[in-house]
């Protein structure tokens, strides 16, 4: 008398199969979910050359602006207020080479980096 397989080799790889699929489409989900949520920033340059802006937003639409140094990055102001639901971008407009003016939603800081 011979032995049966526990189950048929089709139903194996049917489960296999489905077992893939529900793996895949939760690792898409997820990236797409951070994916969204994301940290964005954008760099500025001053006229002549010397100092790096670096503005990262963070998740809420929040700035942080830090000014770029030869070994990381140096802290120059942070944004207070609550975050956006929608994505928001700063402008720079340089007065002279270590002054600069970001306008944020409306509002203007000026800062020197000397």
């Amino acid at each position: 008398m011979t032995k049966k397989p526990f189950a048929p080799v089709s139903v194996i790889i049917f489960i296999v199969i489905k077992i893939l699929f529900i793996l895949v489409t939760i690792l898409i989900s997820i990236i797409i979910f951070f994916h969204g949520c994301s940290n964005y920033e954008q760099t500025f340059i001053s006229p002549e050359s010397t100092h790096t802006i670096i503005v990262e937003y963070d998740f809420a639409s929040r700035p942080t602006v830090y000014e770029k140094k030869k070994l990381g990055k140096s802290f120059l102001w942070a944004y207070e207020g609550v975050g956006f639901n929608e994505n928001v971008y700063s402008s720079v407009e340089w007065i002279s080479e270590d002054i600069f003016e970001i306008t944020f939603y409306g509002e203007t800081i000026t800062i020197d980096l000397s």
